[in-house]
């Protein structure tokens, strides 16, 4: 067996064009993400820890999805409803459970 061959990926890399299922979202903002599009960018952009940038903030999706994968988030965004919206997002998204904390490579935050 040739040895390129043995470590060669089970699956292919995303290509050019995704297939990403859409989710509504009841805010008002018009071009909410979904979260599965997001993910991937998270997961590739960050370790686990670190902290991802979203220039455009707008509803939080990036934060919430962040947050779920056990990493940092800082969000830019001009627009103050929008700004709001994400803030009630991403804290509804903190008591509902999304905030992941690995035992093995995390600590607990400092009283």
């Amino acid at each position: 067996m040739n040895s390129a061959l043995a470590v060669m990926p089970s699956e292919r890399n995303n290509r050019s064009v995704w297939t990403v299922a859409t989710h509504s979202f009841k805010g008002a903002h018009f071009a909410t993400f979904p979260p599965d599009l997001i993910r991937p960018c998270v997961l590739a952009g960050a370790p686990r820890g670190g902290i991802v940038l979203d220039p455009f903030g707008g509803a939080g999706t990036t934060a919430v999805v962040a947050m779920q994968e056990g990493r940092k988030s800082v969000l830019c965004e001009l627009n103050p409803h929008y700004a709001a919206m994400a803030e009630r997002r991403i804290a509804a998204a903190w008591l509902d459970g999304a905030a992941q904390m690995d035992v093995f490579h995390d600590s607990a935050p400092a009283a």
